[in-house]
């Protein structure tokens, strides 16, 4: 049984993960668009 602090932590780091993976999507496309 999670905790609601766990919970808590769990949906920072899923949001955290989102915003990276949101970030590395416009790197690549800034890349695509150097090349």
């Amino acid at each position: 049984n999670f905790s609601t602090a766990d919970s808590a932590k769990i949906k920072t780091l899923e949001a955290e993960k989102a915003a990276l993976e949101a970030e590395k999507a416009d790197l690549e496309k800034a890349l695509e668009g150097a090349m």
